[in-house]
């Protein structure tokens, strides 16, 4: 497999069905262990969210978003001391993210890949999901 970038498109190149089969696999394995983890976060996250008071108003709540600063490092926005409601809306979406990619993995595992012929494939990634396909079928 190579790989070439264009303006934020990942072109992979692959030998074969079954080693486009076997990335398809390993992507699948870490966005798995990824969700995993995510997973594991956000429950942390929620369970802080509940002890600072969840969605009530409460003194400690307004008193910890004043904590909050925002700087900005090397061009990177930096959140010091984020709310637990800040942490646990960035996981929820980082979690969605990950579902999203696990189904498309999924799909192309069980409904592209069965009925594609052995030959050359060019696989257009956006953002680490696959989005197009180029086969060149063995004669």
């Amino acid at each position: 497999m190579s790989t070439e970038t264009r303006m934020g498109i990942i072109i992979s190149f692959f030998e074969s069905r079954e080693d486009l089969s076997r990335y398809i696999e390993q992507q699948l394995s870490e966005a798995k262990n990824t969700l995993l983890s995510h997973s594991r976060r956000l429950s942390e996250a929620q369970k802080r969210f509940d002890l600072e008071g969840g969605g009530q108003d409460s003194k400690k709540k307004r008193e910890k978003q004043n904590d909050t600063k925002q700087s900005d490092i090397g061009g990177f926005k930096v959140l010091i001391n984020p709310t637990a409601n800040y942490e646990l809306n960035l996981l929820d979406e980082a979690t969605k993210s990950v579902q999203e990619k696990i189904e498309v993995l999924e799909k192309v595992r069980n409904q592209f890949l069965p009925n594609l012929k052995n030959g050359k494939i060019s696989a257009i990634f956006d953002d680490g999901i696959p989005t197009a396909f180029m086969h060149y079928p063995d004669n």
